[in-house]
């Protein structure tokens, strides 16, 4: 992923990447990083398009520099549910206690 510019004014990203599928924004607030993630494609309603895989979100994690870092998804109880469109956020998260750990 390659870093972008940032083309905003109003609490703006700390860092933005973007490549031929993706965009994503970094975003710092109250001692929490966010990423959000879209696809740079747009479907016939004008919405970003969806369907991003645990896959592609682990390997756009890695490219945007979180590579030794925890991240979570949190879907959120119905009365908190605020959707904007096909977006993916993942909060930075350290130490979590309930995180399978590598053996090795």
């Amino acid at each position: 992923m390659a870093k972008i510019p940032n083309p905003y004014g109003y609490n703006p990203p700390v860092k933005a990447f973007r490549n031929n599928k993706f965009v994503c924004l970094v975003y710092t607030h109250e001692g929490f990083t966010r990423l959000t993630v879209n696809r740079t494609g747009i479907n016939g309603n004008g919405d970003y398009l969806d369907g991003i895989s645990w896959d592609e979100l682990y390997k756009i994690k890695n490219a945007c520099g979180f590579a030794d870092c925890e991240l979570v998804e949190v879907y959120p109880a119905e009365k908190d549910l605020v959707c904007v469109g096909n977006l993916r956020h993942l909060w930075v998260v350290e130490n979590l206690p309930f995180v399978w750990r590598n053996a090795k």
